[in-house]
């Protein structure tokens, strides 16, 4: 039996969290689980956290010597709430400890990703004027070093053409305008930035559309569309602005709108978050519609590491783009980096502010000996 033990901690939102330390001859090995202030309504849902820590306590931790045994033990403990992920991935680390491995080599893959890069906060994530929940950029070099010095760039620049307020949860700026007038902003930046730093950046989106969605309509500040001119509303931004990525562009359940979405706009990536929840049995529902072209993986979506490598799985074999992304509630913990890169995500979206996040981008750049 392995010895561990189980705290509470506080996460970038100043909420409790569940962190766990695993002891074995290789060291101590310590993870924690995050939070999401926009969920899905499909997400696995998390026990209290006191309650959490008491559960996993109790539990027989056995030898680990593959991740197949991490998975039998949670299939033996599937009843016990989503905060048990803590526990599998500080597990995890250890088992790549005994190997002498890192976990993303542990994992199979070596992908270096592109970074989608919050710069403007929305929605559900901050109080301000806009219903998208976030503007993103994406450099588009092989360094991530200079992508993230572009970000920076991006950010300064908007910073100091829109009325902002502070930041939101995940550190992107909080702004008053509306969201066309943003993308605008966020294009202009990224002409700047190329001036500046040679890096070429695509926009992106996070529309959250779950979030405004009322009684079979979108609700915007100044209107209101139905689903047919969401779309439209939709498909033009994305050739007004040559858009490269889309997130959640209508509500969590309506599969059929995605794929008309996914249709038209065949160049850009349509990604589904609160539409799939990192859920394999979602995952196949949109495969059968044509729903998406790429997915979101947050590991705290489904809860257990069995279930993500499932997802993991069939989503390659879908051939769909994977999108790693942090929550907005999130910890110190830059596990989520060894994910990425060793499950081959081509893309991580990630803010550039507050160590939660940064200690995620330091990993990268220490994997990859930027």
């Amino acid at each position: 039996m392995r010895t561990f033990d189980a705290r509470r901690i506080f996460n970038s939102a100043g909420k409790p969290a569940v962190e766990v330390s695993v002891l074995t001859d290789d060291g101590i090995f310590t993870s924690s689980v995050p939070s999401g202030t926009s969920k899905g309504s499909h997400e696995a849902k998390f026990a209290d956290v006191e309650h959490s820590i008491k559960t996993i306590k109790k539990m027989h931790v056995p030898e680990v010597n593959s991740i197949l045994d991490i998975e039998s033990f949670e299939r033996q403990n599937s009843r016990s709430g989503a905060n048990m992920l803590a526990l599998s991935f500080a597990l995890l680390k250890a088992l790549a400890a005994s190997k002498n491995k890192e976990v993303w080599q542990l994992l199979g893959q070596k992908q270096k990703p592109l970074m989608l890069n919050k710069i403007i906060g929305g929605g559900l994530h901050a109080k301000s004027s806009l219903e998208f929940q976030e503007f993103l950029a994406i450099g588009t070099s092989n360094s991530i070093a200079k992508n993230l010095d572009a970000a920076y760039v991006m950010d300064d620049y908007v910073g100091k053409k829109l009325k902002v307020s502070g930041r939101d949860l995940e550190g992107g700026w909080v702004v008053n305008t509306d969201n066309v007038s943003a993308i605008r902003v966020m294009q202009d930046a990224a002409d700047y930035t190329k001036s500046q730093t040679g890096v070429r950046v695509k926009l992106g989106l996070d529309i959250a559309a779950s979030s405004f969605y009322k009684n079979g309509n979108y609700v915007y500040k100044n209107k209101k569309l139905n689903k047919e001119k969401q779309i439209d509303f939709v498909i033009g931004l994305i050739s007004k602005f040559n858009l490269l990525y889309v997130e959640d562009p209508l509500h969590e359940e309506d599969f059929d709108g995605f794929a008309k979405i996914s249709k038209h706009a065949k160049k850009a990536m349509i990604c589904g978050d609160d539409l799939i929840v990192t859920d394999p049995a979602r995952l196949l529902i949109a495969k059968e519609k044509s729903a998406v072209n790429s997915v979101i993986v947050k590991p705290n979506q489904v809860g257990y590491l069995y279930k993500l490598n499932k997802f993991i799985h069939r989503t390659r074999e879908y051939g769909y783009n994977m999108v790693i992304s942090h929550r907005s509630q999130e910890t110190d913990d830059d596990l989520l980096a060894d994910l990425c890169v060793g499950y081959g995500c081509g893309y991580m979206k990630i803010g550039i502010f507050g160590s939660e996040r940064l200690a995620k981008i330091n990993r990268l750049l220490k994997i990859f000996n930027e």
